[in-house]
């Protein structure tokens, strides 16, 4: 007879088991089957690529700690110590924009080119040059004496090696400064970023992501950015309708200095202005950065007569360049000096001071003369938004009619470029004057003049400067630059050490003072100046 089992005899395939009259136990299992959630998790990641498999025990993977960069950040509208470098989280990437990044090397190269089929590579990191994949969107600074290797010339094409310019020691963005992010500072932009935000208005760099929509850039392309803000850090994404991208052999030092201000002194002067050869020119602020674009740009036209104003403190540089033809001192009554050279005025008036210098500007102007306003600088007196300042400029400014336009035969017109951009969303316009300026800079005909150089920590220094119209030429920020040393100040314990080890100096000198006074107390008492009159008295007595 067969012996009773607890487990049920095994049935032919296709028929039930026999059940028993003991409900029997379910089988053991070596492992419990992973959890429907387990299963999709392990299935994604699988597909994804990307992570570790979650654990069977239903522990959370940890979520890797967000990026961050640094940035210019304005925590207020006001003065300088609102502008702080500080540490931000890395952009997200939106559709139709670009992330930017600046593609740097660890040195700097220089690139000869010979009429061979080879170009000959001067480097102090031969091992960096033997794949020339780690050439790519290479820039470079002044030749120095090292060791030479030859490189295929076409590999160089390929990689779009570029022959001259500079190169940044991290990965970094160059930003350029502009009058632009004062105001903005203060607030007396039209329609400012809610505080606090990134500020800057200009940056270069090479595209690191490419969004959703955007044909017309890739990654690694070489590039200049001019968003309406958050261009001061490392990271900076953009509308890819505000991104140019950069001739062969601009350098980003070049690209930061070149494209916003002689873009608007392009607009300037042949779009507004239509300059032609043989017409006189009054340029305010004529050793700033646009100031010397719009000299650069009209000395490309024939016999072209330049009247500069500007500080007298930078006469003596803008005279030794020998762009300008007739210097003038700010703040004086510069009106008679130009009509002694030229007693009809002048054709056309460039302004960005605003204020009283529109009536002088506008009274200076021949018939068929163009006065145009693209700026108002002189809102900007101190370092704090001024409503006074401002009222006073547009109490300033005479109210000119059509009528009176028509009478005298004078235009007036305006420029900004940051509402030309972003409110009147003319950015086809903007590229082709851009791609203009780019043309005359690969023909060699404008160069841009670079101020100074400035760390990311030392931007309310370059703004100060700025402010008080101590440049000459374009002020860059170059994130590679260390900043400054601050001058050294006592840390809070050792200025507390030294506040009681005053005290106790006190303390011990009054001690010392009260002593001293003790002692000499019995000398008045004891010596006694009393005792010794009453004994002379009383020897005068007994006598």
């Amino acid at each position: 007879m067969a012996e009773d089992k607890n487990e049920t005899s095994p049935s032919a395939e296709g028929e039930k088991p026999q059940e028993t009259a003991a409900a029997a136990p379910p089988p053991a299992k070596d492992k419990e089957e992973p959890t429907k959630e387990c299963k999709e998790d392990e299935k994604k990641v699988e597909e994804n690529g990307e992570g570790e498999k979650p654990k069977e025990n239903g522990e959370e993977k940890p979520t890797p700690e967000p990026k961050d960069m640094r940035a210019i950040v304005l925590n207020g509208f006001g003065g300088l110590k609102s502008v702080k470098a500080l540490r931000k989280p890395e952009p997200t990437l939106g559709e139709g924009e670009v992330l930017i990044r600046v593609k740097a090397w660890p040195q700097a190269f220089s690139i000869l080119v010979e009429r061979a089929s080879h170009v000959s590579v001067i480097s102090t990191h031969l091992d960096e040059l033997s794949d020339c994949k780690s050439l790519r969107n290479f820039v470079t600074s002044e030749p120095f004496p090292c060791p030479c290797i030859r490189v295929p010339f076409q590999a160089l094409q390929q990689e779009r090696i570029i022959g001259r310019g500079y190169s940044g020691s991290h990965d970094e963005i160059f930003s350029g400064l502009n009058f632009q992010d004062l105001m903005a500072r203060q607030g007396a932009i039209d329609s400012p970023p809610k505080t606090p935000f990134i500020m800057g208005s200009e940056c270069a760099g090479d595209i690191e992501q490419v969004g959703e929509g955007v044909e017309n850039f890739k990654v690694g392309d070489r590039v200049v950015a001019l968003p309406d803000h958050k261009a001061w850090a490392e990271l900076v994404t953009v509308p890819a309708t505000s991104v140019f991208a950069l001739p062969p052999g601009m350098s980003y030092l070049d690209a930061a200095a070149i494209t916003m201000n002689y873009t608007v002194a392009y607009i300037l002067l042949f779009e507004l202005a239509h300059l032609t050869p043989g017409k006189s020119l009054l340029l305010h602020s004529a050793g700033g950065g646009v100031g010397q674009a719009v000299v650069q740009l009209a000395k490309t036209v024939k016999d072209v007569t330049i009247f500069g104003v500007c500080s007298k403190s930078k006469h003596e540089a803008l005279k030794n360049a020998g762009t300008i033809d007739h210097l003038l001192e700010r703040g004086t009554d510069y009106s008679n000096e130009v009509r002694k050279i030229s007693p009809e005025g002048v054709d056309i008036v460039l302004d960005c001071l605003c204020g009283e210098e529109c009536n002088k500007g506008y009274a200076l102007l021949k018939p068929m003369g163009k006065y145009i306003l693209y700026g108002s600088s002189n809102v900007v007196t101190g370092e704090t938004k001024s409503f006074f300042s401002a009222a006073r400029s547009w109490w300033q400014v005479d109210k000119v009619s059509p009528i009176k336009l028509f009478d005298e035969n004078k235009t007036l017109s305006g420029l900004n470029l940051r509402h030309l951009m972003y409110q009147h969303g003319s950015h086809a316009f903007v590229r082709r004057a851009v791609n203009q300026v780019y043309t005359l800079w690969s023909e060699g005909k404008i160069k841009p003049v670079v101020d100074s150089t400035w760390a990311l920590e030392d931007v309310p220094e370059a703004m100060q400067k700025m402010h008080d119209r101590k440049n000459i030429g374009k002020i860059v920020l170059d994130p590679s630059l260390e900043p400054k040393p601050k001058p050294a100040t006592p840390a809070k314990g050792k200025a507390k050490d030294k506040k009681a080890a005053n005290q106790e100096e006190k303390k011990a000198s009054s001690v010392e003072s009260e002593e001293g006074e003790k002692k000499k107390e019995p000398e008045l008492t004891n010596g006694t100046s009393e005792d010794k009159s009453d004994s002379d008295s009383k020897e005068k007595e007994s006598s």
